[in-house]
């Protein structure tokens, strides 16, 4: 029932009220890595967003299974968004060893390059980041 609500809401774009929900129903499944998951994209799509909540919540999902596909793929866009190259390239390695044909790579490997182009400074290519779930 509070997954439901915390889905709901999340579905409305209320991700503040969802983001409640979820740390209600984890506090009565405290290692249920998709609903972790859930709490860390409520924090990243909130308005203003919390990315350095979101990659917390990431990486506890994580310590419970290292191996989450859609865990990796959503901390790694909240790496590149956050602007932690490092760190982003680091998941996204990870990543392209669970999940090989992984759909998102091809974006995050662009966004990643774009993100590490942008460090370095202004190329003649790069890939326009986009958002993602």
């Amino acid at each position: 029932m509070l997954v439901g609500l915390g889905n709901t809401n999340f579905d409305a774009e209320r991700f503040e009220e969802a983001g409640r929900w979820y740390e209600a129903a984890l506090r009565q499944q405290p290692d249920n890595v998709n609903l972790r998951t859930d709490l860390g994209l409520a924090f990243f799509f909130r308005e203003p967003r919390d990315i350095e909540r979101a990659v917390r919540e990431f990486r506890a999902s994580l310590t419970r299974d290292p191996n989450h596909v859609q865990t990796l793929q959503n901390l790694t866009v909240a790496l590149i968004t956050k602007g932690d190259a490092e760190a982003a390239r680091a998941t996204l390695s990870k990543l392209e060893s669970v999940s090989p044909q992984n759909p998102a790579l091809p974006r995050l490997r662009a966004d990643l390059e774009k993100l590490s182009g942008l460090a370095q400074g202004p190329t003649e290519k790069s890939a326009a980041v986009t958002g993602g779930k």
